[in-house]
């Protein structure tokens, strides 16, 4: 019976392993559907003003944009903006966005490109989604080539320094100060993470959080108290240790080898992992993260590993047997994972969605799965970090607008990334997508705060999305030209580390050294 709910969650989280492929760090998951009207608040019609519901403006009070911000694109030599082109032309404009999302996601840029399309006239937009992050990477470094890029494309946030080096990005900031537009519909944090030399590049964010998710049954059982989870992963192997030795857990840890983690715990411990104040300063040329932190973090993985304290899973794309693990009575009590997960484990690890339907859905018989109840006591704990909780930087999905399309496209872009921005757009996204929201209004919204105190998902999105308010806005995190280079040799030392029982001091030089070669490709490239 296990093998055969293994299989259904599989066909249902497809996409949940959240760094899984070239540093994917977003679960697919299939959000509480609130009947969100997807439409903006009045259905104006979006003019290139920027000032109608539509379109998406903000108030005066914005500091990361407008006039705060006026002449960076000078400075800086940024491409302009055409804003209001698309008014120019003859019958409405075609734009396409790529996407990596499916399920719930996926639906849920369908409903506001939907919206959107009903709002105006003027535009209209199409969403292709393309796999995961790292097909739709690749797919889009070969469109290069042929001058053939979406007028929108979302990659994640690893890819962030790439695609400013790229030249095919119209940075956001180019649209801001010539619209005098006011940033005021995506948060400060956010903004400051997705800018270089004070100028914002995406248009529009995607945000998500790692954190711990945890059996609260298992806990007591072993005598430990629910309500105060381990807040460090030093907790996280003593709490382990305690599961494993009351009986009540195999493995209580269920651990995905994955980059994106290691990253956070060094992060959030002030390590930067390349030079150049981690990449913000100019181009990286020599990594940084192999210390005594990052040997800490190794060394603890392999003693949890070594003491049957964990299972290990490898960081292959689509991968769901740290999830699983949970719906396996007596294995695992513990996974950390991301907080777009959320909606999907509360679903169906709660035992809210229809089984019978999903199974049907997925094509199977669902003869074979009977009644079974999958109900499990699920919590969310801020992720555990290497000497205290909720240290993170912002990890998700960034919404690029590319420059090689004409004038009219690069214009209609910029409305649909506004539109995307504002509270009704926002909620849809958080409420179904699962995503946190960048739009402060989101925040205060009452049908938010409403599903975030008594919806179970809601509650661990709330969770998730305090862990933000901890970022060092002095020390945002890594923007790394050959990001997917530098997580693909972390994993491999994970997994080095805990599969193979590589000495860590040993598997971190190893990695050193490929990231440092991968530095050296990348710069050759570039510059």
């Amino acid at each position: 019976m296990h093998r055969i709910i293994a299989l259904l969650l599989a066909l249902i989280l497809v996409a949940a392993a959240c760094g899984g492929d070239d540093g994917d760090d977003d679960t697919t998951s299939g959000g509480t559907d609130n009947g969100d009207d997807t439409s903006s608040d009045d259905g104006d019609e979006a003019d290139s003003d920027g000032a109608d519901e539509a379109a998406g403006g903000g108030d005066a009070s914005g500091d990361g944009g407008g006039a705060a911000d006026q002449g960076l694109v000078e400075t800086l030599g940024l491409p302009e903006c055409p804003v209001g082109a698309h008014l120019d032309t003859d019958g409405p404009v075609g734009i396409v966005m790529w996407h990596p999302y499916t399920a719930e996601t996926e639906q849920a840029m369908e409903d506001v490109a939907a919206a959107f399309n009903a709002a105006q006239s003027d535009i209209v937009v199409s969403v292709e989604a393309q796999g995961s992050y790292g097909e739709l990477l690749a797919k889009y470094r070969e469109s290069i080539n042929f001058d053939d890029l979406p007028a929108v494309a979302i990659t994640d946030e690893g890819t962030f320094r790439d695609m400013v080096d790229s030249g095919t990005v119209l940075p956001a900031q180019s649209c801001v100060e010539a619209e005098g537009y006011e940033l005021t519909d995506i948060d400060e944090l956010v903004r400051q993470y997705y800018s270089l030399d004070g100028a914002l590049w995406p248009a529009a964010m995607n945000v998500s959080t790692p954190v711990l998710f945890y059996n609260r049954d298992h806990f007591e059982a072993a005598g430990l108290d629910p309500d105060t989870p381990p807040a460090t992963i030093e907790e996280v192997q003593a709490a382990a240790q305690v599961i494993k030795d009351a009986g009540v857990a195999e493995t209580p840890l269920s651990f995905l080898m994955q980059g994106w983690f290691a990253e956070t715990w060094l992060t959030g411990a002030g390590v930067p992992l390349v030079n150049a104040d981690n990449g913000r300063a100019g181009n990286a040329t020599e990594a940084t993260f192999n210390g005594p932190e990052a040997l800490e973090i190794f060394t603890r993985l392999q003693e949890m590993s070594d003491a049957g304290l964990m299972v290990a899973v490898s960081n292959t794309p689509g991968q769901l047997s740290h999830f699983l693990a949970l719906a396996t009575p007596g294995t695992a009590s513990m996974v950390i994972e991301t907080s777009t997960a959320s909606t999907t484990i509360a679903g169906v690890l709660g035992g809210t969605s229809n089984l019978a339907d999903l199974v049907a859905e997925a094509g199977i018989d669902g003869e074979i799965l009977g009644t079974t109840d999958l109900a499990i006591n699920i919590d969310v704990a801020p992720m555990p970090g290497l000497v205290e909780p909720g240290r993170i930087f912002i990890s998700g999905g960034a919404y690029y607008m590319t420059a090689s399309g004409s004038e009219a496209e690069q214009a209609a872009a910029w409305e649909f990334m506004k539109f995307l921005n504002q509270l009704e757009q926002q909620k849809v996204i958080h409420l179904k997508g699962s995503y946190l929201p960048i739009n402060p209004a989101v925040v205060a919204d009452a049908e938010v705060q409403t599903v975030w105190e008594t919806d179970a998902a809601g509650q661990w999105l709330a969770t998730a999305h305090a862990q933000l308010a901890d970022i060092d806005p002095d020390f945002l995190g890594p923007a790394v030209g050959p990001f997917s280079e530098q997580r693909a040799a972390i994993d491999r030392a994970l997994e080095d580390v805990i599969l193979a029982g590589v000495d860590p001091q040993t598997a971190l030089d190893t990695a050193e050294d490929e990231v440092n070669a991968a530095l050296e490709a990348y710069t050759e490239a570039n510059f």
